[in-house]
């Protein structure tokens, strides 16, 4: 408490007529003019009022991930007739055919595919084959050990050996579109994934391996995510007088089906 004008004010800067005390309000700070924010002393920074903006990315999702390219090496990478170009290497007791063109090849892929070794050498193939190819560490589909589990696709019993990395290669693609090139393949599957957008499945002769046409093939349409179709709706069909009904096209013609013929007419 102390005295002002002949009466007691509190300290807390209330004023007995209402307000604030100017005794007690801060002295404000002179605003800082363009010139002297210019003339301000080296290696004084004013305080961030806010946090700094950092962009995140992202993992790719299945949608917008680039499709794997499931690679095989002998029979592919490693010919039974070799042409010339083909350099002999020995590894683990196996004589094995590499040549440059299919690296260069294979770093070409690289730009559209996420590559995968899907062989039987599995983590060999990183240790042995990768350096002379002069290729990066790649990711592995592991065959040894598989356990089947009871969503794998069921294969015919004649299939059974060719078919024996259809499961794994699935169970490691997650629903990823992806192309398979191997020299052992079943017949059905190679059949059935023409019909899809999103497998693209190139068998391979293992006499003469990986060759040009196939990588033209790879790059020229690559496997895509599957297009979800949506069912137009009923409303969209405008009945007619005669029984029949018209298909509303956007931008074209529509088509009359009708109930006497049973086939289109177009109209």
């Amino acid at each position: 408490m102390c005295a002002s004008h002949g009466s007691w004010v509190p300290m807390t800067g209330n004023h007995p007529r209402g307000g604030e005390n100017p005794a007690f309000l801060p002295t404000p700070k002179p605003l800082e003019t363009p010139a002297a924010r210019n003339h301000r002393p080296p290696g004084r920074r004013p305080p961030l009022t806010t946090a700094p903006f950092r962009r995140t990315v992202p993992p790719r999702s299945p949608m917008t991930a680039r499709p794997l390219l499931f690679l095989d090496i002998d029979g592919v990478l490693n010919p039974v007739l070799p042409t010339d170009g083909f350099t002999a290497h020995d590894i683990l007791d196996f004589t094995v055919l590499l040549s440059l063109t299919h690296a260069n090849w294979l770093r070409e892929l690289s730009s559209t595919y996420e590559l995968v070794w899907a062989t039987t050498w599995e983590h060999e193939a990183n240790r042995h084959i990768a350096p002379l190819l002069e290729l990066p560490q790649l990711p592995v589909v592991e065959f040894t050990g598989y356990v089947p589990r009871p969503d794998d696709p069921k294969l015919p019993v004649l299939d059974l050996f060719s078919g024996r990395k259809w499961a794994p290669i699935l169970r490691y693609a997650a629903g990823r579109p992806f192309a398979w090139v191997d020299d052992v393949m079943p017949e059905r599957l190679v059949s059935r994934s023409r019909l899809r957008r999103d497998q693209l499945l190139l068998p391979i002769d293992p006499a003469y391996g990986l060759c040009r046409e196939h990588v033209d093939r790879l790059l020229e349409r690559p496997p895509r995510t599957r297009r979800l179709h949506r069912l137009r709706p009923r409303s969209a069909r405008k009945p007619r007088a005669d029984g029949s009904s018209v298909l509303n096209v956007p931008g074209g013609a529509a088509t009359v089906r009708s109930p006497a013929a049973g086939r289109p007419e177009g109209t």
